[in-house]
């Protein structure tokens, strides 16, 4: 879910209310994680200690405890280095890379008739100007009328992606 279906979710008007709401959080958060006690350096250091987590396994046999073992927990310390890796910026963005940075193009059309809907749907997915991947999404309701009330609604998704 992005932000603008998040604020339109939760009741904002606009989506740039909703960006706009999202802005004034995430600027508040780093003083809030501090008063937390959950400052950078802090967190930091306990995600580098997670590189060497461990587990506990246990063996029992006929219901009863035979054997414990610390043994890496090899789950958590891959995370924990990925996690480590992208703040060290190993994995740059495509910008950094050289390649272009391409935005979705976004439609937004009401149609009356569902079927009508999955056509068109299926004819953008199609279309060659989806060369490497491209998904539209169509939501069609229909209204019982002119009131607003609505008999059903359905969603459906078609999409494409070339091979390279």
């Amino acid at each position: 879910m992005n932000v603008s279906q998040a604020g339109r979710a939760a009741g904002y008007g606009t989506p740039q209310a909703a960006h706009h709401a999202f802005n004034s959080i995430r600027r508040a958060i780093p003083d809030i994680l501090d008063r937390l006690d959950c400052g950078v350096e802090k967190s930091l250091k306990l995600l580098a200690e997670m590189c060497h987590a461990t587990k506990f396994e246990f063996a029992q046999k006929d219901g009863k405890l035979t054997e414990q073992r610390e043994v890496p927990d090899n789950e958590r310390r891959f995370l924990a280095r990925r996690e480590l890796l992208r703040l060290h910026n190993a994995y740059p963005s495509r910008s950094a890379r050289g390649e272009p940075h391409e935005s979705p193009v976004v439609f937004h059309v009401s149609l009356s008739d569902e079927k009508r809907a999955q056509k068109i749907a299926a004819a953008l997915s199609a279309n060659e100007w989806s060369r490497d991947k491209a998904s539209v999404r169509v939501s069609a309701s229909l209204h019982a009328s002119q009131e607003g009330s609505v008999d059903s609604s359905s969603e459906s998704s078609a999409s494409t992606e070339s091979g390279k």
